[in-house]
């Protein structure tokens, strides 16, 4: 048991070393007050740090957040510099160096979102596993999409008449009451014709009687 601690130590060790060799945001402005930046220093509840470590070249910076907590979490949030996608290149809790995995065994990448968190405006979301430290490199553009809404559907709504529709009732009186202006007009008009025929009958008869009484006079 002992001697596996020890190749966990050495193997740990290692990779420690050869990160610090490989990683120039390391050890290139280790002197200067530029080459370091807290993202959260202030997380006491959770007990957890992030800061930047920054070289000459932007591209060369590192995320590096560590837990001194042993409570793990499956989704932590924190700031970064950039937008980007970022890489695990260090896990502390790996099962070479007696960890749990928890992280689980590959390097895995967490792509920003344009969403403001610590002071940054970007942010990543990523497994954090308890009593460890990760360090995050920027690999590329962020792979992040954001979900498609969709717009909701335009009602057209009819506008109101103001006109009132007539009723059934209506409709029918109105024929009714044409006819009865029809026969109303049509009544007047057999009147005077019936008036002059007969003003036509009456007029030989006073014609004839207008001729006899000159007979006999005669």
């Amino acid at each position: 048991m002992a001697l596996l601690r020890v190749r966990h130590h050495q193997a740990f060790i290692k990779a420690l070393n050869h990160l610090y060799t490989a990683e120039s945001a390391l050890y290139e402005r280790g002197y200067t007050d530029d080459g370091f930046t807290w993202i959260d220093a202030d997380n006491s509840k959770q007990s957890i740090v992030s800061f930047v470590r920054q070289g000459e070249d932007i591209d060369d910076d590192l995320v590096i957040l560590i837990n001194f907590d042993p409570a793990s979490y499956e989704s932590f949030r924190v700031g970064v510099p950039r937008e980007g996608d970022w890489e695990v290149i260090f896990d502390s809790d790996r099962p070479e160096f007696g960890g749990s995995g928890y992280a689980g065994e590959e390097p895995y990448t967490c792509s920003s979102e344009p969403y403001p968190w610590n002071g940054q405006m970007d942010s990543i979301e990523i497994k954090v596993p308890g009593l460890a430290g990760v360090v995050l490199k920027r690999r590329g553009p962020s792979s992040y999409k954001p979900p498609v809404v969709e717009e909701p559907k335009r009602v057209t709504r009819k506008r109101a008449s103001s006109v009132k529709p007539k009723t059934a009732a209506a409709t029918k009186k109105a024929p009714a009451k044409a006819k009865a202006a029809k026969s109303a007009a049509k009544a007047p008009a057999k009147s005077t014709t019936t008036k002059t025929a007969a003003a036509k009958k009456a007029a030989p008869k006073a014609k004839s009687a207008s001729v006899k009484p000159s007979a006999k006079d005669a």
